[in-house]
């Protein structure tokens, strides 16, 4: 949205996915079905995905080819 409504690019042209709950005092939390996402991601063209910390095990051992996971928290 943001590199919709502002000049440049926010995200230097990548197509940047992810996944997480964020709760009101900003954490992020663990997801169900990140394998999942992270395929779904991939397949519309993703590069990089960002991940909640608490799945980064599950989301490393799972990564598709071309997929840059990046952790958030």
């Amino acid at each position: 949205v943001l590199d919709k409504l502002t000049p440049g690019e926010l995200t230097g042209g990548r197509f940047v996915a992810g996944t997480g709950s964020i709760g009101p005092s900003g954490a992020v939390s663990a997801i169900d079905g990140v394998p999942f996402k992270m395929i779904a991601a991939r397949d519309v063209g993703a590069t990089v995905f960002l991940v909640p910390a608490a799945n980064c095990a599950e989301a490393a051992a799972s990564a598709p080819e071309g997929l840059t996971l990046v952790r958030v928290d």
